[in-house]
């Protein structure tokens, strides 16, 4: 069952503006109290009924007075950094509504334009009676039809980047290594310029009688050219 709208005026019957004072206080502090102690926080609250000498101070009149000086005595800046007032409520309640009526009304006119898009496939209605209005809900469809299909293609491309394996040009491909028989290829084998000096190279050379051999190894470190 929906909730009753309440109408925020003052209550014209006494009797009955006591009966609302009272009921809503209580639920008030009782709010207050379980937020203090699920939060783990310090809160003081005051009511006071105008035109009259009384006040309601919450949790107690000596608290209330040690947690407002406690808020007192910090800086002006510290204190107005994450206060809420009551006009900065309301604008943000204005502007969150406001928000949500733009929304609303775009969804409409999504909706709106489905409909004529609907009747004008089904030809219920010609083009030459398309209003103002008819054409702009089309317009407003056509453009949330491209923003979701951008959205889709967007996911796709950043899904493809994941799945993409990587790039073989990022790996290092030594070359490779010819066979040699005498020291003679080794020395005319050719290298890069910067791999010509100061590298060390292990080869299996040869001792006995010209011939290879794979027990003995040759290290051959070229020095680095010198400077002019």
């Amino acid at each position: 069952m929906p909730k009753k709208i309440i109408n925020h005026e003052k209550i014209t019957n006494q009797r009955q503006r006591d009966k609302v004072y009272k009921n809503r206080s209580e639920g008030l502090l009782k709010k207050m109290n379980e937020l203090s102690i699920l939060c783990g926080i310090d809160a003081a609250i005051v009511i006071h009924k105008r035109d009259e000498n009384n006040a309601t101070l919450w949790p107690s009149s000596e608290i209330y007075r040690q947690r407002m000086q406690k808020f007192l005595n910090f800086s002006s800046a510290e204190r107005e950094k994450k206060m809420v007032t009551h006009d900065k409520y309301l604008d943000q309640r204005l502007l969150d509504e406001s928000r949500n009526l733009l929304k609303s009304r775009r969804t409409n006119e999504v909706l709106e334009g489905e409909l004529v898009t609907d009747d004008v496939t089904a030809g219920t209605i010609s083009c030459e009676q398309l209003n103002l209005i008819h054409m702009n809900n089309m317009k407003v469809l056509a453009d949330d039809m491209i923003e979701k299909v951008d959205e889709v293609i967007s996911d796709y491309q950043m899904s493809e980047q994941e799945q993409q394996p990587p790039n073989p040009r990022s790996f290092v491909i030594p070359p490779p290594v010819p066979n040699m028989s005498s020291i003679e290829d080794l020395l005319s084998w050719p290298m890069e310029s910067g791999q010509r000096h100061g590298r060390s190279i292990r080869f299996k050379a040869t001792i006995d009688d010209g011939v290879a051999s794979s027990s003995n190894v040759l290290n051959i470190s070229t020095p680095p050219p010198r400077k002019a």
